[in-house]
């Protein structure tokens, strides 16, 4: 009885176990299932041409090599879903300064299809930004079409761009590659257009636009010399030139490395625009935290320069003030009827300069063929070998 009652117990046991591992199967069958059931009824994923444009809109560099091709291809795969797009040929812009030569950021365009009769589709009109290499790209051009390029500026640093701009898009039956034409037109002058078209087999038409500087801006550079580029950095981290009206004291803008409108790969040069400067007004330029704390770079000279397109360069005086780590060099300029561009050129060293002038006590005039004598410890001046001299004529 007892050895039935307990092969009867085992039984009972292997059986609870072959249901659970029943229970698990049909569990994991069921997940199994449903997602083999949701795949095949999900929608595929589909990009449209604006969508995929606003894909490379958002790129954050310019890519003018991936423009060169027939198409753009963005694309996305696995075991259930895939999605491709071919964006069509397009045109890009470049914006840069005609006076500088540099890019110019945050500049708006809205390029707008025009109708057979002339008018423009504003519902259909695309919009972009250039971007910090001067850039804006407009992608989904259609063969055949004419559109008007606007641009909306903002930056009160520039005179605006008032040229009508048409771009127009065709194609011939024995080419892949559509020809962009952009036609810039001066009103000042409708009758000589300046034309400019895609290189053949380039897919992309790269053209600048060019704005000139406002009278009420000034731009102002800075030039490091002999000072190495982590010592640079050091510096530009409290670095700042504070331009004030002179009359009234206020501050029209304070320039740092975070406002800079350029800065070289070795931090050697940084460029800034100040605007809403008035004609014939006075301002203070005052550079501060210049000093380095280097002992190498303990010397530092300021120089300042002044130019206007039709006047050559000139030195402006510089006032020293202060001293050690608060030490600044100010310069006073007059606001002229064209830009200005105010150059500070600060070069570094541990040593300094000397400089001596003999003259004749009772009649003031200087004296010919005086020997100075140069040395640092007393005991230098007692050993004619390690006397420097230095002959000055007159």
């Amino acid at each position: 009885m007892n050895r039935f009652s307990s092969k009867l117990q085992s039984y009972v046991q292997k059986r609870k176990w072959n249901m659970r591992w029943h229970l698990i199967f049909l569990l994991f069958a069921f997940m199994v299932a449903l997602i083999v059931t949701y795949a095949l009824i999900l929608p595929a994923v589909s990009l449209t041409e604006d969508s995929a444009s606003e894909l490379s809109e958002n790129e954050p560099v310019f890519d003018e090599s991936a423009f060169t091709e027939h198409a753009m291809v963005f694309s996305y795969e696995d075991d259930t879903l895939s999605a491709s797009v071919t964006l069509p040929k397009g045109t890009a812009i470049l914006k840069v300064n005609a006076d500088t030569d540099l890019a110019i950021e945050g500049v708006y365009f809205d390029l707008i299809p025009v109708k057979a009769d002339g008018t423009l589709d504003e519902t259909h009109k695309m919009e972009r930004i250039t971007n910090a290499n001067g850039y804006a790209s407009f992608a989904g051009l259609k063969a055949g079409s004419t559109y008007q390029l606007k641009e909306i500026l903002h930056q009160n640093y520039f005179l605006p761009n008032e040229n009508k701009m048409l771009v127009t898009v065709t194609k011939s039956e024995n080419s892949d590659v559509p020809t962009i034409t952009m036609t810039e037109t001066n009103p000042n002058d409708p009758e000589h257009p300046k034309i400019n078209q895609n290189q053949d087999g380039e897919a992309v038409l790269v053209y600048p636009i060019q704005n000139y500087l406002s009278p009420e801006t000034a731009v102002i550079s800075k030039r490091f010399e002999n000072i190495s580029a982590n010592a640079i950095q050091e510096i530009l981290n409290h670095y700042q030139i504070v331009v004030k009206d002179e009359k009234t004291g206020t501050v029209i803008e304070t320039l740092t490395k975070k406002n800079a409108v350029w800065i070289s790969s070795d931090y050697k040069q940084l460029i800034w625009y100040v605007g809403n400067l008035t004609s014939g007004g006075s301002y203070t330029l005052t550079e501060e935290h210049y000093q380095s704390t280097n002992q190498a770079y303990q010397n530092v000279t300021v120089t300042v320069q002044k130019d206007i397109k039709t006047i050559k360069s000139a030195k402006i005086p510089v006032i020293i003030a202060r001293n050690g780590e608060n030490k600044t060099a100010s310069v006073t300029i007059e606001k002229g009827t064209e830009h200005n561009w105010i150059r500070f050129i600060n070069t570094y060293s541990n040593t300094y300069d000397l400089q001596l002038r003999k003259v004749d006590s009772v009649t003031g005039k200087p004296l010919q063929h005086t020997v100075f004598s140069l040395y640092g410890k007393h005991e230098e001046s007692t050993d004619p070998s390690r006397w420097v001299r230095y002959t000055k004529s007159d």
